[in-house]
Formats: C-alpha cells, sequence, structure tokens
C-alpha cells in the first residue's frame, strides 16, 4: 500500500479506537447496561431461561464490529452458569504514540448473580507498527480482530516462559520477535505500572440492590503495583528478512502450529483472571492437561533457545541504528 495513504489508514484506525475505547461512545455500553439491569433492578434471569438470555447477549455483542466472543455452558445441580469471554480491542495514549489494547470483558451468568471479571492482554500494539502493516503486510482494518488473536496467542505464552516455571531474570528491553502476516512484529518487554488500586484485572459480583469489586492479581505480576508487558514497535515484511531470519519465522509458525491448544489454554487462562484463588474456584481449574503440562515445559525450553540462536543474533545486528526502541 502506498505510504500516506497506509499512514492515513492507521490514524483513521486509531481515531476510531480511541472514540469506542471512551464509554459513552462504545458500542457495547447499551449490552453492558442491559445486563446489569436485568441483574441490579430485577434479580437476575429464571434458571429456564439462562441460556436464551445468554445466547441473546451474545448475537448482541457478535453484531459489534471487531468484537470476538466465545461462550461455554457449566452445567451444575443447582446452580448451573455460562461464561461469556468478549474480546475487543482499545486505545490508550502512549508516551510518544497511541496504542493498541486487548480489552478482556469475562461475564459468568448465574440465576441471581452476575459475575464479571476484567481484564487486558499484557500487550500494546503501536500506531507506528499497525502503519507498517498497512504499508508492508497488506493488512486490511478489519483484519484488526486477527492482529489481536494472533498476538495474544504468543503474549501470555512468551512472558509465562520469561517470567514464569523458575525462568532465569528477564531484563526491561528484551527483544521479542512474533509472526504475523508472513513477516516479524518486532517488539520489547517493558513494566506497567497501576496508579491507584482502581487499575489492573479486576471481578465485581452484581446482584439486586448493589455491587461488590476486588482486584485479581495480575498474572506474572512483580509486585502489587507493577507487571510486566509486550510492546509491539513495528512489523518487517517477509521481503524484508535475510534468509537466516526467514528461517527465525519458519521456526516461529512451525512452533505455534504445534504448541497452539496449550498456547490457547495459556491465553484463557491469563484473561480469565487466574490463578487467583476465587476464579480458580468459580471457574474450575486452569484448562490444561497432563499433555499440556508437557508441551508448556517444551515450548520454555524452545523459546529461551531461540533467543540464544546465532539467527536471531544476526538479526539484532542487522536492524541495530535502524530500529533502536525495538532491538536495542
Amino acid at each position: 500500500m502506498d505510504e500516506k495513504l497506509a499512514r492515513g489508514r492507521a490514524r483513521e484506525l486509531f481515531r476510531h479506537l480511541g472514540k469506542r475505547t471512551k464509554q459513552e461512545t462504545d458500542p457495547a455500553t447499551r449490552i453492558n447496561v442491559k445486563i446489569l439491569e436485568t441483574y441490579m433492578l430485577r434479580g437476575g434471569v429464571e434458571e429456564s431461561r439462562l441460556k436464551s438470555f445468554a445466547q441473546e447477549l451474545e448475537d448482541d455483542f457478535k453484531g459489534v464490529d471487531q468484537i470476538t466472543v466465545v461462550s461455554r455452558a457449566v452445567r451444575h445441580p443447582v446452580k448451573s452458569k455460562i461464561i461469556m469471554e468478549v474480546t475487543r480491542p482499545g486505545c490508550v495514549e502512549g508516551r510518544e504514540q497511541s496504542q493498541m489494547i486487548a480489552r478482556v470483558n469475562t461475564y459468568v451468568f448465574q440465576r441471581n448473580v452476575l459475575k464479571l471479571i476484567e481484564t487486558v492482554h499484557h500487550v500494546a500494539v503501536s500506531q507506528h507498527a499497525v502503519f507498517r502493516l498497512f504499508e508492508r503486510g497488506n493488512m486490511k482494518s478489519d483484519s484488526i480482530v486477527g492482529l489481536l488473536d494472533s498476538i495474544t496467542l504468543w503474549v501470555p505464552t512468551l512472558l509465562f516462559s520469561l517470567f514464569g516455571m523458575n525462568a532465569p531474570l528477564t531484563k526491561p528491553g528484551t527483544q521479542i520477535a512474533l509472526p504475523f502476516a508472513g513477516g516479524l512484529l518486532l517488539g520489547d518487554i517493558g513494566i506497567n505500572y497501576l496508579e491507584g488500586p482502581k487499575q489492573g484485572p479486576s471481578i465485581t459480583d452484581f446482584r439486586r440492590g448493589g455491587s461488590k469489586l476486588r482486584r485479581l492479581r495480575a498474572p506474572f505480576e512483580f509486585d502489587e503495583d507493577s507487571f510486566p508487558t509486550i510492546g509491539i514497535n513495528t512489523y518487517v515484511s517477509r521481503d524484508e528478512l535475510f534468509e537466516n531470519q526467514q528461517e527465525i519465522l519458519r521456526t516461529l509458525v512451525a512452533f505455534a502450529e504445534r504448541y497452539r491448544i496449550p498456547m490457547a489454554n495459556m491465553r484463557s487462562v491469563c484473561a480469565l483472571g487466574y490463578p487467583d484463588e476465587e476464579v480458580t474456584k468459580l471457574l474450575g481449574p486452569p484448562p490444561f492437561d497432563q499433555a499440556d503440562f508437557a508441551a508448556l515445559a517444551d515450548l520454555v525450553d524452545l523459546i529461551r533457545r531461540f533467543f540464544d540462536t546465532p539467527e536471531w543474533k544476526t538479526h539484532k545486528e542487522a536492524f541495530r541504528g535502524r530500529l533502536p526502541r525495538t532491538i536495542q
């Protein structure tokens, strides 16, 4: 795509996302009002209508563009519930440019109480990276859902490999690479600091006459006020990669194909508010089986070895000076 046109597309997209991030202009606000009125004013939903009520809401959310919805029912002799994960892009202002984020609301519908888990995936995509995707990756505006799906599939797994399972110390600025649109998204590890108790993941109970909010621990948090994030700063197309860099790309693509199920499970674990004890009691144990644990152990080892390969070091040197915030 022409550079000028690509810049214009990126600016317009971020203006659109900025407008949708504000509650008063978010098209999902009317759906949330409907949900809260059902539980706080009318006392909930009859057990026999719970499934149809959730299906109606799922259809409403799917009627809003750039939103993904995943639902599942949990049968119980007394307290059946339906869990609905709604993921959508948002926009926040960064120090130098706007950043796109991935917001996740998980609604746990029960007969007379709604539990709402609000989290944000630990990743931010710069406006510059989106511009490069329009220019060099032939991305279209309606591909934002695919972009967020791909990135959020990788980010929890990368953070787990770098900060979980007794991983060695990882410093801010450590570079990362993610495959997308036939090329590589390049970024680095940062730290996000919470500004007060109202920030961070939370779980809220809504029932007739009131609500109760409690903050959740952030996955991989360093302490109560900070946790690691991944910033995506730019995109490099396949045509711009040397042969050794293309081999890295092929390795990453093969890696995602082989481990897609445990990576998707790790994303769900982070989006749903695990490892919080209340979340575990509410939703059940994390969605892993023994085969998944074995795959994750292999995944951690493979990612560590990937960043030690001569190919990656060659890639780093090739872009030194051209992308200082991304690589150095």
